[in-house]
């Protein structure tokens, strides 16, 4: 079931204390980036505190600027992806800091198909908090956390050809 975008534009609204939330089309859905100045934050991004997660990012990527490779010409990065929105329902990344907590307030792990038994690392969030900025930015903000510690895709491998 698709989602709506005026959904998508209330949860980046209601993510403003986090900074620059952005909401991306993907196979029906959302994905949900915290969009920062300088060198994606995979390695070592923080976004602790209740206010300025952005400065602080752009704060750490200044002082880590020597060694690294040099920011996209727009100069914003996305952040892992941190969350998720599928049939106008919010899902954040959970992990061993936060799954108990999701648990706890009534969320449920994220099943992209009704008849298939695969579940993704992903919670959903109560209408009660999606309707808290406060309490979502402090949900989102430790799923930045996860997001952040979780390994890079690795790009596959192309397979040579055999020659007949």
């Amino acid at each position: 079931m698709a989602s709506s975008s005026g959904f998508a534009d209330y949860v980046c609204e209601q993510l403003e204390g986090l900074g620059r939330v952005q909401a991306r089309r993907m196979f029906g859905g959302f994905g949900l980036y915290l969009l920062i100045r300088g060198q994606s934050p995979r390695a070592g991004f923080h976004p602790g505190g209740s206010q300025g997660a952005v400065r602080r990012a752009d704060r750490y990527l200044s002082a880590c600027e020597a060694g690294m490779p040099r920011p996209a010409p727009e100069g914003l990065q996305k952040s892992p992806m941190f969350g998720l929105i599928a049939a106008d329902e919010l899902y954040l990344k959970a992990g061993d800091s936060n799954r108990d907590a999701l648990l706890a307030m009534g969320g449920k792990p994220f099943k992209p198909f009704d008849d298939k038994p695969m579940i993704m690392s992903y919670m959903s969030v109560p209408a009660d908090i999606l309707d808290d900025a406060e309490r979502l930015c402090e949900l989102a903000r430790q799923s930045l956390i996860v997001a952040g510690k979780a390994p890079a895709r690795r790009l596959a491998k192309p397979r040579s050809r055999k020659e007949a």
